[in-house]
């Protein structure tokens, strides 16, 4: 996944990134692997990637079609524009 931080908003962001989103990914079996923060340059300013937490890729997309991520997305989505996923496999 990749987003922006809305202006002006980075500390309102971050602690509902650790407040609300990574438990509840947790919480509905998505585990966050890796992040990336970008200070200067062009493209995303967050790029993160989240498996299943049992490492299973149908489950993954399963997740992602529930009402749960839904909601946490919505939730993310007051704090940051640009919002894209992707779905892919390490396979």
């Amino acid at each position: 996944m990749s987003w922006n931080i809305k202006e002006k908003d980075n500390s309102t962001y971050f602690e509902f990134v650790v407040q609300d989103l990574l438990p509840n990914l947790m919480r509905i079996g998505l585990r966050p692997t890796q992040a990336w923060f970008t200070m200067w340059g062009n493209g995303p300013q967050i790029i993160t990637t989240i498996e299943s937490a049992d490492g299973d890729l149908d489950m993954l997309r399963e997740t992602l079609k529930g009402e749960d991520w839904f909601a946490i997305r919505e939730r993310l989505m007051v704090h940051v524009t640009d919002f894209k996923q992707r779905i892919s496999s390490s396979d």
